[in-house]
């Protein structure tokens, strides 16, 4: 038996035996996305959570972060700790797919409000959001030297 037909299986009839099947859309969308081998689907996932995070975004990161369902709490040492995932029901059986879901749309609201998307890491917690925003750099980074031919540029690692 397949990984969605025994899924399938599990769910309980809702009024008892023979009854109705509870079909919850999200999960069957989640069990969809873990059926495709290529992958395709869930970069589909990511690029979507992501478009969602850029257009909810903000200057206010924090107003931001709570507009999307999450409940922000800044560290003292600068992080910001989502203390809840609004997911939280289909994350208990497709904790895999939400946490990559909430990466991504963490992500698109720290590039929106001109934050460092990398900030958001996977960092998963019990009772809390799988996703953790790191402190702000203290001095910009300089981008690494990518002309052709720099120490360290595609060029030169594939010589």
């Amino acid at each position: 038996m397949s990984s969605s037909a025994s899924a399938v299986a599990r769910r309980r009839p809702v009024g008892g035996m023979g009854g109705p099947v509870a079909i919850r859309p999200a999960g069957v969308l989640a069990e969809a996305v873990a059926a495709d081998g290529s992958g395709a689907v869930r970069e589909a996932v990511a690029a979507a959570a992501h478009a969602a995070g850029r257009s909810a975004g903000g200057e206010d990161l924090t107003a931001a972060l709570r507009g999307c369902g999450y409940e922000p709490a800044t560290t003292a040492g600068g992080s910001i700790d989502l203390r809840n995932c609004p997911f939280h029901r289909l994350a208990r059986e497709h904790t895999e797919l939400v946490c990559w879901l909430n990466l991504h749309l963490v992500r698109g609201v720290l590039e929106a409000g001109g934050h460092q998307p990398g900030r958001a890491v996977l960092a998963p917690r019990p009772g809390r959001c799988c996703v953790v925003v790191g402190p702000p750099s203290r001095s910009p980074k300089r981008p690494p030297d990518v002309r052709a031919g720099a120490v360290g540029s595609p060029s030169e690692v594939s010589r």
